[in-house]
């Protein structure tokens, strides 16, 4: 993940140094900072399911964290969380 942003008009990004690792039907987020150090979560399922990413929340099951595709191209994507933040992926 390249930044965020609270909504699509804000100008205001914060950097981020997460990966998210997308393979078949699970993703991994990787390298999460946190308290100073950084650690990786453990794999959850996703589903594409009416255009939209549905990402399982982890630990609570049958929730999931719900994203709107915004932009996709072959070098970059753009997510539109539930409440109207920006997730800006970069591919590596």
């Amino acid at each position: 993940m390249d930044y965020t942003k609270k909504s699509e008009k804000s100008k205001e990004t914060a950097k981020r140094e997460d990966t998210w690792v997308f393979d078949k039907s699970t993703v991994t987020i990787k390298n999460i900072l946190r308290e100073g150090s950084y650690y990786d979560q453990s794999p959850v399922n996703y589903v594409i399911e009416d255009g939209k990413l549905k990402v399982s929340i982890l630990g609570r099951s049958g929730k999931f964290d719900n994203f709107s595709v915004l932009n996709k191209d072959e070098k970059s994507m753009t997510l539109k969380a539930r409440f109207g933040g920006i997730y800006h992926f970069i591919k590596k």
